[in-house]
């Protein structure tokens, strides 16, 4: 390697992890313009959460009859897309886990 490929190479480096401490929470693209690092980010799983929380709420209602738009179970899983054994797999944890 030539001594200019090596330091241009060098400064690439050292522009990158300078400009990563300058912003922070970003770090760039190949492209060059900055995105935000996500790593530490919940929101997928929060909604996921919050989904699943919904579901369960109103199958119990389903279960105690009382839903006003359901009357059997597996009406509130054709509408829900979801399969029974996934749902009730979903429903134990939560059970086990606890509100």
């Amino acid at each position: 390697m030539r001594r200019t490929e090596w330091l241009q190479e060098t400064r690439i480096v050292n522009v990158h992890s300078f400009v990563d401490r300058m912003i922070g929470s970003f770090i760039l693209s190949p492209g060059g313009e900055a995105m935000r690092r996500n790593t530490e980010d919940k929101t997928l799983y929060r909604n996921y959460v919050r989904k699943w929380k919904f579901l369960i709420h109103e199958y119990e209602l389903v279960k105690r009859k009382r839903h006003p738009k359901f009357r059997f179970v597996s009406d509130f899983y054709r509408f829900h897309q979801t399969h029974r054994q996934t749902f009730l797999k979903y429903d134990h944890r939560f059970q086990q886990r606890g509100p």
